[in-house]
């Protein structure tokens, strides 16, 4: 259990702290942050079984898969819309997970997978085409 936070696991109340830094983030377990937290990095995290973990990443610049990370951070909702650009001046929003079956009733992404871009790792819910661009798959 806990809050996986780059090669640390933050425990509650901590949270994960993402401060841009060189172009992709620097991660630390914090009380509080100064900017959006990481809150959960699945659904395991949210108090509600009815929420999902949904994840934001802000990129500023670059070429995929080497985006400038702007800003990260991941928060426990009712529902998340999947955002997935293509291009490194955007915002991805994305549902966390750690196996395919945290993405069961996600029937557009029904595949959890890992994404790597400027040192940042990323696991989240994708459809069949996507899945195909990730580093690795999880049933």
């Amino acid at each position: 259990s806990g809050i996986t936070c780059g090669s640390s696991l933050c425990n509650r109340p901590q949270v994960c702290c993402a401060q841009p830094a060189d172009g992709g983030v620097s991660l630390s377990c914090s009380a509080s942050c100064l900017v959006d937290p990481i809150s959960c990095d699945g659904p395991e995290d949210c108090s509600n079984a009815s929420q999902v973990c949904c994840g934001t990443i802000v990129v500023d610049g670059g070429t995929a898969p080497n985006c400038s990370i702007a800003a990260v951070s991941a928060t426990c909702t009712s529902a998340c819309t999947d955002v997935i650009p293509l291009s490194c001046n955007a915002v991805t929003t994305a549902r966390l997970c750690h196996a395919g079956a945290d993405c069961a009733t996600d029937t557009a992404n029904p595949n959890c997978c890992e994404f790597v871009t400027t040192g940042l790792t990323a696991t989240f819910c994708v459809n069949a085409y996507a899945a195909y661009a990730a580093t690795q798959c999880y049933p």
